[in-house]
């Protein structure tokens, strides 16, 4: 069985690649290994805004997403950095600016220290980046 962890950059709305990291993720899945984490940077983070609106030509990548994370009980780790410069707000980041939060669940703000804390401590995981 081998390791994964995924890295995704690309923009939800502009490019295939994100949609193309959560196909490959599921395969990870049925191919029976194991998904260590996945990361969403720069703009992929935006795909964790409550208000993320589908194309009408394509899937609700939002909802697929978060589905497939509840299924597998995976939390989808967001670049905090990254989201708070695209207006992604958390809880505790709202909260300080007296905002409302617009993170939906499962994603979670974390550092991009977190993503690099897993490949340290598991050597063998393969890092694929969309």
């Amino acid at each position: 069985m081998k390791s994964f962890s995924l890295f995704v950059s690309s923009p939800p709305t502009l490019s295939h690649q994100c949609a193309d990291a959560l196909l490959f993720a599921k395969q990870v899945i049925q191919s029976g290994h194991q998904l260590r984490q996945v990361f969403f940077y720069s703009e992929a983070v935006t795909i964790a805004m409550t208000q993320h609106q589908a194309n009408n030509s394509t899937f609700n990548l939002h909802k697929e997403w978060k589905e497939f994370a509840e299924e597998q009980a995976l939390i989808l780790k967001v670049c905090v950095t990254a989201s708070l410069k695209r207006g992604v707000l958390g809880s505790h980041e709202a909260e300080y600016a007296d905002q409302v939060s617009n993170l939906s669940t499962p994603f979670e703000q974390v550092g991009m220290a977190d993503y690099f804390a897993v490949l340290k401590d598991e050597p063998d995981t393969i890092s694929v980046q969309f």
